[in-house]
């Protein structure tokens, strides 16, 4: 069961640093690039309610072998991909896979172990879903680096095969209605929940607050977005009246009349949109701002999970010692609320890297905790033969919640960074004359676009401007057509060098100025033409002898002097085109050069208030979150005592025999786990008592 759910949890880590891989390989463009992630990630959502009523009806184990060989024919078929579609199409396939493992796994220790024993067990759990994050993008690196990006797939293979044999071999086949007739499966509840579910997923992942050029999804206030919701509140409504009137539903409304189960599932909620924002943005802070590689940042993101790891399961140890899951809960929040707090109003540009990792366990510790506490309450408030919907519920619940949060804390992140960013640009073009404005302005609006590292975007930029350069040398001492084409197109090219190349290249503008030169001193100096005469006296650059001799000059000397320049007439051309050409390059180069130095400067002011940009997002994102989980909070102070309501849910299905008294909070632990066995006893023998009547049943 830990193998399963390893499997699943580490395949939404591990593709993040194959995608870039994914994405040369099979020319991926940027459009189709996220849904690697909501593919798996909306499948993986949706099914879960779906496998939670399942496993009630037919059993874990079914479902469980079920879910891992749809997971095992997706990660072939993600491994055979030859194309975007098929592997998109695959993903989602695992996606289908995985949900079955996410629900069964938390079910399968309600069944299997007493409730004294569900929390450290859970605890187990919860460390597996944070191992997972820590060693995904690190095997993904690993494993696409030396074998390529398919075997991320391929490795799971083998895996997935050796949790079948476990299971099959291992796991008993068991299920809380043993004798009962099959009761009809909820198809059209299941139609309607994923009418409702699968295009507000679809909205949060692909809702954008702005969009680039070339970037996937569309905008929070769109048609697309307004139809995907509207559509989602259509199928919400028609799931919901069907459940109140199917003979078997897929959820039974009745679990949110308990205070206990509606209370726990809106705060797994909650929580679950703080979850996932940590972990998302604090490697843009440590790359962008702090100045980590991408392998360091990575890295220095450990403690954060094994925060999360050790978080958890010191609380499943707490839990399952003093029996106390509502004081775990608040201890938990007002830890996870202080973390908060630090990180959104201490965090600096100046923030040293071993001061965040300390800060990033604290909030690990926290978060830790928040997968298994709120399930194991809503499991206490549902009939046992309904722990696999109940589960499933609070499961699709916080799974709902991380996909929210990342959409809300997403967009806080995009339009602080947005913002400041362009307050920052607009400052430093200010600063840069007019001539290097749209040096600046327009580099860094082509990168700023796709890219936040600073030190990427200096390198972009300056290696466009040198890009330029090269295209200015090859128009002008090579007169190659593509270079000319864009030199011309540039709007910064200067009249002095959009001349020459308009006019053929400067070979040739510079032979025809040349051969019309020489017809003039022919005319002037052979024929006497006083036009021709005129032009030249009045011309800059007529040379002086040309001067003398149409001045004081006989006709013969004249003559001799048209004589001698045509004959000189080819090397005084090649010597005019190398002059022509030296000039002109040097002057384009020399405006080019003062426009990097400036854009150089511009650009170290750019990195002061991009860092500041990035800091205020981040801070920005840990302040939302700090609201969210004080919402979780106030949501968890309300919950009821978590051990009356238990017993009174037993009272309500029989497993008591009268109500219990109210008492105090602070029973001795031992008589706790005495009461707890006594009735673990008496539901045994009922049990007993009513399986040998259903066996005298079927024998008469």
């Amino acid at each position: 069961m830990m193998l399963a759910v390893f499997l699943a949890a580490l395949d939404n880590t591990i593709i993040a640093t194959a995608g870039p891989s994914i994405q040369r390989a099979l020319l991926l463009n940027a459009g189709m690039y996220a849904w690697l992630t909501t593919a798996y990630l909306i499948t993986s959502t949706v099914f879960v309610p779906l496998y939670g009523k399942l496993s009630d009806e037919i059993g874990r184990k079914p479902v469980l072998l079920t879910g891992i060989a749809i997971f095992l024919l997706g990660s072939i078929g993600c491994g055979l991909s030859q194309n975007v579609s098929a592997l998109i199409a695959m993903r989602a396939v695992q996606g289908v896979g995985a949900a079955a493992l996410f629900t069964t796994a938390f079910a399968l220790i309600a069944d299997l172990y007493p409730p004294g024993e569900r929390a450290r067990m859970t605890g187990l759990i919860g460390a597996t879903f944070g191992l997972s994050s820590v060693l995904g993008p690190l095997a993904g690196g690993i494993i696409t680096q030396t074998f390529g990006w398919r075997w991320n797939f391929w490795i799971n293979v083998p895996l997935a095969c050796l949790a079948l044999i476990f299971i099959t071999a291992f796991m008993p086949r068991w299920t809380h209605r043993p004798f009962a007739p099959r009761r009809p499966f909820d198809t059209w509840g299941a139609a309607a929940l994923l009418l409702g579910s699968i295009p507000l997923l679809i909205a949060l992942a692909q809702g954008r607050p702005r969009l680039e050029p070339g970037q996937a999804g569309f905008l929070w206030l769109s048609w697309p977005t307004f139809a995907l919701v509207l559509l989602s509140i259509l199928g919400t409504i028609a799931f919901i009246r069907m459940e109140q009137r199917a003979p078997n539903p897929l959820l039974n409304i009745a679990f949110f009349r308990s205070p206990l189960f509606s209370k726990a599932t809106l705060a797994a909620f909650l929580v679950g949109m703080v979850f996932l924002g940590p972990m998302i943005f604090l490697p843009l802070y440590l790359v962008n701002v702090v100045g980590l590689s991408a392998m360091t940042a990575g890295a220095t993101i450990i403690p954060l999970s094994l925060g999360i790891v050790a978080g958890t399961v010191i609380t499943g140890q707490l839990l399952h010692r003093f029996q106390r899951p509502k004081s775990l809960m608040l201890a938990t929040l007002g830890l996870m609320l202080t973390a908060l707090t630090i990180l959104g109003f201490t965090l600096t540009v100046h923030t040293g890297v071993l001061d965040i990792t300390l800060k990033m366990v604290f909030l690990g510790l926290s978060l830790g905790p928040a997968i298994p506490l709120y399930t194991l309450t809503a499991q206490q408030a549902a009939p046992a033969e309904e722990t696999g919907a109940a589960t499933a519920v609070v499961t699709f619940a916080r799974q709902l919640g991380n996909v929210c949060g990342v959409a809300l804390l997403g967009s806080i992140f995009a339009s602080t960074v947005g913002i400041n960013l362009q307050h920052t640009k607009t400052t430093v073009l200010n600063s840069l004359p007019a001539s290097t404005r749209s040096e600046f302005s327009t580099y860094t609006d082509q990168t700023t676009q796709t890219e936040l590292n600073i030190q990427r975007i200096r390198e972009d930029v300056l290696s466009k401007i040198d890009e330029r350069g090269r295209v200015i040398t090859k128009a002008i001492m090579d007169n190659d057509p593509a270079s000319v084409a864009i030199v011309l197109n540039d709007p910064r090219t200067p009249q002095v060098l959009r001349e020459p190349l308009s006019g053929g290249g400067i070979v040739h503008w510079v032979r025809e100025r040349h051969r019309h030169k020489q017809q003039q001193l022919q005319n002037a100096l052979v024929g006497g033409e006083p036009s021709a005469i005129r032009r030249l006296l009045s011309a800059d650059d007529t040379p002086f002898e040309v001067r003398e001799a149409l001045l004081i000059g006989t006709p013969s000397q004249r003559r001799a002097l048209a004589e001698r320049l045509l004959k000189d007439g080819p090397n005084n051309e090649a010597n005019e085109i190398f002059s022509t050409q030296r000039t002109r390059l040097d002057g384009a180069m020399y405006g080019l050069n003062a426009a990097r130095s400036q854009v150089r400067q511009a650009l170290d002011v750019f990195e002061v208030g991009l860092k500041e940009a990035l800091t205020l997002a981040l801070r920005n994102v840990f302040q939302a979150g700090l609201i969210v989980a004080l919402l979780a909070l106030l949501v968890t102070l309300t919950l009821p005592g978590t051990k009356r309501q238990t017993q009174l849910a037993r009272v309500a299905r029989g497993e008591l025999l009268q109500p219990p008294q109210p008492s105090n909070d602070i029973t001795p632990v031992r008589s706790h786990k005495r009461l707890l066995t006594a009735e673990e006893d008496g539901v045994k023998r009922r049990r007993k008592k009513r399986l040998r009547g259903s066996t005298k049943g079927i024998a008469d």
